[in-house]
């Protein structure tokens, strides 16, 4: 157990021949326990006041969350700005120490040299999410814990 994050892009395609929506879906990136990744995301999700609605087919809506509530297998929208603004905070070391019971240790300390590693692939995260979005996909952040 504990904290296991990813992000997809996807878009929907055409439908087949049975008529079934075909839906374009890619991984982007996972990570595991990098808890200063999930702190930023979930202040954006605050941020957005919460995002978590889904409409399913009958048009009444399921809320996975409310405000304030665990931010925990809620899927996060990110567009071209909340990634730009990611970079920006990754650069500038900023993402904010998080802690939570599955989460174990911090992420990483900034006086650590590993930190490069992490932060690399952090950015190639957010170069190929803001390629899949000029390329038509949306992209989402997710976690469970």
């Amino acid at each position: 157990m504990g904290l296991d994050m990813w992000a997809t892009a996807s878009k929907k395609e055409q439908k087949d021949a049975d008529g079934n929506v075909l839906i374009d879906k890619k991984e982007l990136a996972n990570w595991r326990k990098h808890n200063r990744l999930h702190g930023y995301m979930e202040q954006l999700w605050n941020d957005k006041n919460c995002p978590g609605i889904e409409q399913n087919e009958t048009g009444s809506a399921r809320i996975y969350a409310t405000c304030g509530s665990a931010f925990n297998c809620i899927p996060l929208n990110l567009n071209k700005e909340d990634l730009k603004d990611l970079k920006a905070t990754i650069l500038k070391r900023a993402l904010p120490e998080t802690q939570g019971f599955f989460f174990g240790m911090d992420s990483y300390e900034y006086s650590n040299e590993e930190i490069n590693e992490s932060d690399k692939y952090d950015l190639d995260f957010v170069t190929n999410a803001i390629q899949a979005i000029k390329d038509g996909y949306k992209v989402h952040y997710n976690s469970w814990w």
